[in-house]
């Protein structure tokens, strides 16, 4: 599990994405693009996971709205890219956003800038939690098709 406290960052180096936290974690990224089928490759790169299951599916459900949704592989470096972790991570380029997943936090950030700061006041809450996928529902919902 990725340790915080308050604050994950996510911030570009040398045209690669890595998430550091406010307790020192770091975690390596890179875009599942480049196939038709972008999900599954994602799905089947990962620590299957109940959490993951549910990461997956509020992802896709946003990718029936945000067409270009394309899913981050996150790992840590020399551990395997499907290391058990609960982060899940996605970004739009057409509508510059970034969308993160841990097991405790949802966040949802327009950003175009080369460090973006996922703060805990800024969650969403839990997808495990059912009136918190609600309101995630509520904001897919509320999204126009891109």
């Amino acid at each position: 599990m990725i340790k915080y406290r308050k604050k994950i960052t996510l911030q570009k180096s040398h045209d690669a994405w890595y998430l550091d936290t406010d307790r020192g974690d770091r975690y390596e990224t890179f875009p599942i693009d480049n196939t038709a089928t972008p999900w599954t490759k994602w799905w089947e790169m990962q620590n299957q996971s109940d959490l993951r299951l549910w990461q997956k599916d509020i992802l896709r459900d946003f990718g029936t709205k945000i067409t270009d949704l394309t899913p981050f592989m996150v790992y840590k470096r020399n551990a395997g890219h499907s290391q058990p972790h609960d982060i899940s991570l996605a970004r739009s380029e057409s509508m510059k956003i970034w969308i993160l997943i841990t097991e405790r936090d949802f966040w949802f950030i327009a950003s175009d800038y080369g460090q973006i700061d996922f703060t805990i006041d800024q969650s969403m809450g839990s997808v495990l939690d059912k009136n918190s996928r609600l309101e995630m529902g509520l904001l897919r919902d509320a999204l126009e098709y891109q």
